[in-house]
């Protein structure tokens, strides 16, 4: 073993296969013994000056001049090495023309020489020295004090090849694998590295492992090629060892054993190899086959990275920039990143693109970001080629170019980035840089999604609630929603929350839909803020709880959104989970309104109107109005139009006020097809038409207007505008009564007397129908009705007296009678008690005259005719009176004597009655 290392020492890499030149005499065998073993732990000195007397005494030849020459190279002795090689290349010796050759060739105790070191080669290759023989092929190869000539690189190797010299057959193989100097011959170059392998020459080995591992002329085979890596590796072959710890890091060719590869990476690096520093790196940042250590991984990665190797600076700047194994330096990370990036390396650019993007560890530059961007993209990098599609789609760095924008959104999408395809989905569905095309975008983001993109899951879901580019289908948006919601984005987690709220797609569940705001809101989702405020203020889906309400409002409202601030300024306004402050409701209301928003600028407008909080200005509370009637708010177009009708902060102007009050009604404001029904009905500002006036009146009515409904129906009991019809007008005033509109109770009771007399006239068969109207009326309209009973059915009974004579069934109208009389006297009996002193005075009159009815009746049944005319007269008297008390003093007379009974008119509309000026 240590005459293997003191040859190793004497006679240098290059020699290493040449063998020794006998020497003459047993002392210079003596001396060179000596010098080998001196060279590693004798005193050098004194070895080399008994051999130089030996060689003065001439009892040595030229061979072992040059053994000492080349073992004091190996000392690092050159200038003394350098004249023994001379001494013996002089006297013709092959190995000291080589070594000297050599010494030229590298500059090594001698000043370099290329054409002295050729000159020198040469001469040791003559006599077939096949040392001389490689390194002269080397020189050709290589263009080295010669011209480079492949042909004659491979004469010279072969030579040396024939001769067994394993460096020149590795390197004939070489040339047969690249196809230099001779015909490309894959198998070839695997024969001679085969050859050189067998010897145990580690290069060779190693070529023949990557022949191998590549199936390069041979039957491509991992395992032979971890073989022949492994040769070679145990020989210290530092490549090799780097490729061995690939090929147990990865599984090919030996079972995978990641403590292997770092044991094998390990043994690279230690010799320098940056490929296995940076790999053996990466197993410390990982903890794969090597306990996890940062420090240990950023070490690796700097020794490669000051290498050059690209990959560890890359994965060395990404440690400076989270502070993992170093301390965090965006500075430095900027600086690796840039090392590798000047080296092509497409990530690195990439990343450098972005902190310029971004100014981290460098002044934020757009432009530069984008150069590196670029340089990245047009390497086919797609994350790159986003981010620049991004510049130009902003205009950042770059002049807008939507068309350049969409390009380059493409070549990412089409190498599967899943942010470029969502993001070209957006082009195609806006129609930016590309036509607008709904089918495409849905192609792009479907892509994207199932990818798992939230973001494309969540736009597609939007195509499929719209039906754009696909067949609308709620159930497939909530599915695409609820995938992106589940991945905690805010976005889709607020339209999940809709569709819950709706029931669009979904059974609709009020909670679920809050529950859903609320996980957006709580990311800060504005929209999802205020839309939760609602269901708060409005206890749907949650208690209801102002306090709730205004502290999402709040939220949204301080990031800016309108809708929050106006419904902010609402609970302000009325002390909603918010002590009341019309002021800071002003405040709020003024943010919105100057935003643009229609609902604030109708409530500031309000505000100015009738002084609340600021100080009463008509005319700026008309530019808010105006604002919001501009944008098509029906309230402040309702607004509007009554100041043009009353000339308040605008000069007067009827046409105006009208055009105003017909926007607000045609967009449902009832107040304002109240107010046009009104105008119709009286001509005010436009032409009177009463048909026009209805149509305005029942749009209103049909919305819960309850003026309206009652104006609707009298004008049906009247038959003014439309046929008359008391179901219809009973219908409306019904409507109107049930809310509390009093008024409409006197036209109820009106139409039922009516009702109930029709009845009476038409058949006896109806009566019990016909009292039921009668006590509808006197129930709704009150105690004054039963003034209008009493007369009804004293006309009955005078009607039947009359005709008594002449009917057919006397048996059925004298029981007619009897019941119209005794219905007379019973409402006559309750009129005496009421409270209305006039109703009473009435019942007391009819009561009075009791004994003429029974007296009527009973002439009736005895068929005295003549006297029972007598009587009518005097019951035609009792009734007329009470007609004249319902009639304004007036009765005509039947032929009997008796009245005719004609009820009071249902509808006495008065214009201005009720009007409501403005509405909030």
């Amino acid at each position: 073993m240590r005459n293997a290392l003191v040859k190793r020492a004497l006679f240098g890499l290059l020699t290493a296969a040449a063998p020794l030149v006998a020497i003459s005499t047993a002392e210079a065998n003596i001396c060179l013994g000596s010098l080998e073993l001196a060279f590693q732990e004798i005193d050098q000195e004194a070895v080399i000056k008994d051999c130089q007397e030996l060689i003065d005494n001439g009892n040595v030849d030229a061979a072992v001049m040059a053994a000492i020459g080349r073992g004091l190279s190996a000392a690092g002795r050159d200038r003394e090495a350098f004249e023994y090689s001379l001494e013996a290349a002089k006297a013709g010796d092959p190995v000291g023309q080589n070594n000297l050759g050599y010494m030229y060739n590298v500059g090594r105790g001698v000043e370099k020489n290329e054409k002295l070191a050729v000159d020198w080669y040469r001469k040791a290759a003559a006599q077939d020295y096949a040392q001389a023989q490689s390194n002269l092929g080397f020189m050709y190869q290589g263009g080295y004090g010669v011209p480079k000539d492949d042909g004659l690189a491979v004469q010279w190797f072969r030579r040396a090849a024939d001769k067994g010299h394993a460096m020149a057959q590795t390197n004939l193989g070489s040339m047969y694998e690249a196809g230099r100097g001779v015909p490309k011959d894959e198998e070839l170059a695997v024969q001679w590295y085969g050859r050189a392998a067998e010897t145990g020459y580690a290069l060779a080995q190693h070529n023949l492992g990557n022949m191998y591992f590549g199936g390069k002329g041979v039957r491509q085979d991992d395992g032979l090629a971890a073989q022949w890596y492994r040769r070679a590796a145990e020989q210290g072959y530092a490549q090799a060892q780097y490729v061995l710890g690939y090929m147990y890091a990865s599984g090919r060719g030996v079972h995978e054993d990641k403590g292997l590869a770092a044991q094998w990476f390990g043994k690279a690096a230690e010799q320098g190899v940056a490929e296995a520093q940076a790999h053996l790196g990466a197993l410390y940042a990982r903890g794969r086959g090597v306990p996890k250590n940062d420090a240990l991984a950023a070490q690796w990665y700097r020794r490669a990275a000051d290498q050059g190797e690209v990959t560890a600076q890359v994965n060395l700047a990404i440690m400076y920039l989270g502070g993992n194994g170093v301390q965090k330096d965006e500075n430095l990370s900027a600086q690796w990143f840039r090392r590798a990036a000047e080296q092509g390396h497409s990530q690195a650019q990439y990343r450098l693109g972005l902190m310029y993007d971004q100014g981290q560890g460098v002044p934020q530059n757009y432009e530069e970001a984008v150069q590196w961007y670029r340089v990245a993209a047009e390497q086919g990098h797609a994350t790159a080629q986003s981010r620049l599609a991004s510049m130009y789609l902003n205009g950042r760095g770059v002049q807008e170019d939507e068309e350049l924008a969409a390009q380059w959104y493409l070549k990412a999408a089409e190498q599967g980035d899943v942010f470029a395809q969502s993001d070209l989905g957006y082009l195609y569905e806006s129609g930016r840089g590309v036509p607008k095309n709904y089918e495409e975008a849905v192609r792009w983001y479907r892509v994207s999604a199932e990818q798992g993109h939230a973001t494309a899951q969540s736009n597609l879901g939007t195509m499929y609630k719209h039906g754009r580019g696909v067949q609308q289908d709620d159930r497939q948006a909530v599915q695409w929603y609820r995938l992106a919601a589940e991945q905690g984005y805010a976005k889709p987690q607020h339209q999940l929350g809709y569709m819950y709220l709706h029931g669009r797609g979904v059974q609709k569940d009020e909670g679920l839909a809050a529950q859903w705001y609320l996980k957006a809101a709580e990311q800060g989702d504005v929209i999802a803020q205020v839309d939760l405020g609602y269901l708060y203020e409005n206890g749907r889906g949650v208690p209801k709880n102002y306090k709730e309400a205004a502290r999402w409002y709040r939220g949204a409202a301080e990031k800016g959104h309108a809708t929050a601030q106006a419904n902010l300024g609402i609970l302000y306004q009325y002390g909603r989970g918010v002590p009341k402050d019309e002021e800071t409701a002003v405040h709020w209301y003024r943010l919105a309104a100057e935003q643009g928003l229609a609902a604030a600028q109708s409530n500031l407008g309000w505000a100015y109107l009738i002084g609340r909080v600021v100080e009463r200005d008509d005319e700026i509370a008309v530019q808010w109005l105006r604002k919001a009637a501009e944008q098509g708010h029906a309230k402040a177009q309702h607004n509007l139009a009554r100041m043009y009708e009353l000339g308040r902060g605008v000069p007067k102007d009827d046409g105006l006020a009208t055009k105003w009050f017909r926007q607000a009604a045609e967009r449902g404001n009832m107040g304002s097809q109240r107010e046009l029904g009104e105008k119709y009905l009286f001509g005010r500002g436009v032409g009177k038409d009463e048909e026009l006036a209805v149509q305005w009146f029942r749009r209103a009515a049909e919305q819960g207007d309850i003026r309206s409904q009652y104006v609707l129906g009298n004008l049906y009991a009247s038959g003014n505008g439309v046929p008359k019809n008391e179901d219809l007008a009973l219908h409306w005033l019904k409507q109107a009564a049930s809310k509390g509109y009093d008024d409409a109770r006197h036209p109820i009771a009106v139409i039922y007397s009516n009702k109930a007399n029709d009845l009476y006239e038409s058949s006896s068969q109806k009566r019990d129908e016909a009292d039921g109207y009668l006590d509808g009326a006197i129930e709704i309209g009150g105690e004054k009705f039963l003034k209008n009973a009493m007369v009804i059915h004293g006309e009955q009974f005078n009607r039947i007296y009359k005709n008594i004579r002449n009917t057919n069934n006397k048996d059925q109208s004298l029981r007619d009678l009897g019941n119209h009389m005794n219905s007379l006297f019973d409402y006559a009996g309750r009129a005496s008690r009421s409270s209305d002193q006039g109703t009473k005075d009435l019942g007391e009159r009819v009561l009075a005259e009791r004994s003429v009815y029974n007296q009527a009746y009973r002439n009736a049944q005895k068929s005295d005719f003549q006297r029972a005319f007598e009587v009518i007269w005097s019951v035609g008297v009792a009734i007329n009176e009470v007609c004249k008390s319902m009639n304004g003093g007036t009765c005509p007379q039947s032929a009997s004597g008796g009245s005719q009974y004609k009820p009071p008119e249902p509808f006495s509309f008065n214009e201005a009655a009720g009007a409501m000026m403005f509405v909030q």
